[in-house]
């Protein structure tokens, strides 16, 4: 790889850093949302979403779209569960964690499309 290719900083967020869409961890600090955190991981490394997109073969707007939180324009579940995934273990973030999140924001998406 060389000194021009964008990858992953050594920064990596730490292990304390979750996901949680209610934005509350049982009285500590309120977490970020999903989309907030793989944001902020991607602009801490410096990484243009263009060039995140192209090295993850990922549209730029399903990256848009988990960075937002903006589940009804994501494709399918099982894609954004694999987007989910290779995006957060890219940016160094726990994937089960992300994954759980888009499951737990796509639930409350589809609570809040059928009421």
């Amino acid at each position: 790889m060389s000194a021009n290719d964008h990858s992953p900083r050594e920064e990596r967020a730490s292990s304390q850093e979750l996901f949680h869409p209610n934005h509350a961890d049982r009285g500590k600090r309120p977490l970020d949302p999903l989309g907030a955190s793989l944001r902020s991981a991607r602009e801490r490394q410096g990484l243009p979403l263009d060039v995140v997109a192209r090295t993850l073969h990922i549209p730029v707007k399903s990256l848009r779209a988990l960075e937002s939180d903006t589940y009804a324009d994501l494709p399918a579940e099982v894609y954004a569960r694999g987007f989910t995934k290779l995006y957060a273990e890219y940016l160094g973030l726990d994937a089960n964690a992300a994954v759980a999140a888009l499951r737990a924001g796509f639930a409350a998406h589809v609570r809040r499309s059928s009421a």
